[in-house]
Formats: C-alpha cells, structure tokens, sequence
C-alpha cells in the first residue's frame, strides 16, 4: 500500500482514511480503526483486497486482544 500511495495510485479518500486508520492504531482505539477499515474496503475493494484482509485481520486481533473497548 505504501508503494501505492507514494506513486499517486490510491483515492484521494481513501488516502484521507488511511491517515484516519493510522491515527487510530497509534492512539489503541482499534474499535474505531476497524471501522475505518471497513469503510476504506468500501472504496477501492478490487485492487487492495489483500491488504484489506490483513489489515482486518490485524485491528481485529488487536481488538479482541485489548479487551474489545479499543484501550
């Protein structure tokens, strides 16, 4: 994805979510980034489902892991 973004192939939006996404996981509100990130899904799904699942994956586990209240 980071290749992606510095070449200027993803969304203005999803650009913009993505630095909501980050955000969120820095501040452990994994509640929050997995909505982001069903959102971000939303946009551009066909040429970025991979990271998707990752990503969904990960604030998932992190989720879960953290008790589910995001801290």
């Amino acid at each position: 994805m980071q290749t992606k973004l510095q070449a200027g192939q993803v969304a203005p939006e999803a650009a913009a979510k993505l630095v909501v996404l980050g955000g969120q996981c820095a501040s452990y509100d994994f509640a929050g980034a997995n909505k982001t990130q069903m959102e971000l899904a939303t946009i551009d799904w066909g040429r970025t489902k991979e990271w998707h699942k990752g990503v969904r994956y990960l604030t998932t586990i992190a989720l879960v892991k953290s008790g589910g209240t995001g801290r």
